[in-house]
């Protein structure tokens, strides 16, 4: 598991801003001070899950991105489903659990 060290401190960092267009923002909890705000997906319905250190977000498009957790804003990755998605993303075991419109995907390393 990746160091949660940022999250040690009373000033936990609150990330999420969800409107018509996703923009991930990071901010200080306890002094409201904004580390970053990005635009990060498009529309979403689905909410956030952090796992080992990365914060991992969908957007209704079936587009997903993955994003360092701290104060400074990195994208790891970014892929695209093809299909609608709605539901929030789930862990098993050490994969993620995808569900779209039209299928359940489990992502994991072999």
């Amino acid at each position: 598991m990746a160091d949660a060290g940022w999250l040690s401190d009373i000033g936990q960092w609150v990330e999420k801003k969800c409107r018509a267009n996703f923009g991930l923002s990071c901010l200080d909890a306890r002094t409201g001070t904004e580390h970053y705000q990005e635009r990060l997906l498009g529309p979403c319905t689905a909410s956030l899950l952090f796992a080992d250190g990365h914060i991992y977000a969908t957007d209704e498009r079936g587009k997903t991105a993955v994003v360092v957790a701290g104060k400074t804003f990195q994208v790891l990755a970014m892929n695209e489903l093809g299909e609608q998605t709605l539901a929030s993303m789930a862990v098993c075991d050490n994969d993620l659990l995808i569900r779209t419109e039209k299928a359940l995907y489990r992502v994991g390393r072999r």
